[in-house]
């Protein structure tokens, strides 16, 4: 019985040592995981005095459902659809900068798996995981004044640049222990 456990033990040891040497894994699931965020709403908000749902994602996009009532004269009603509201600078940059940060550890990652060899891996799984999560956090930041009054639903897309970020610096961790 007892050498059954330490053999379960060695076997589940030797599976995530052999996964951890393939960091190209992680770099994929990193990417994937900080695309799936673009695309889903970081934030739901629901006025009642107005009865509209806003959906806001990274970058200024927002959807909006339901009819809005506003009150008094010169008001006029949204209808409810998809609107791009201009979006703050700073939410541009960290849309554009995890998207870019994404596709390199997508790219990276197939290229790796498909025996391609790069002397600095580590260099880039390590600068797009720190690049998502510092330009996340700066959006953070920026827009933090506004949505602390109105915020009322968190979504994935507020917590997948840190997650794939995470995924990527392990990566690039685990890549430059592997050189050495």
């Amino acid at each position: 019985m007892g050498d059954t456990k330490k053999t379960k033990s060695r076997n589940v040891k030797g599976a995530i040592i052999s996964l951890l040497k393939k960091t190209w894994v992680f770099a994929l699931i990193g990417g994937i995981v900080a695309l799936v965020g673009i695309f889903t709403p970081t934030a739901t908000v629901y006025y009642e005095e107005v009865e509209v749902d806003v959906h806001i994602w990274l970058g200024g996009i927002s959807y909006f459902t339901g009819e809005s009532k506003l009150p008094g004269p010169g008001h006029k009603d949204v209808p409810a659809g998809l609107y791009a509201v201009g979006g703050d600078a700073t939410g541009i940059v960290a849309l554009v900068l995890i998207t870019v940060s994404a596709a390199y550890l997508i790219l990276y990652s197939l290229l790796t798996k498909k025996g391609k060899n790069f002397e600095r891996l580590w260099a880039v799984y390590l600068s797009t995981g720190i690049v998502m999560v510092v330009a996340f956090t700066f959006w953070l930041i920026a827009s933090s004044v506004a949505m602390t009054t109105i915020l009322k639903v968190i979504g994935f897309g507020c917590f997948s640049p840190f997650i794939a970020g995470a995924f990527a610096i392990v990566a690039g961790i685990y890549e430059r222990k592997g050189r050495e």
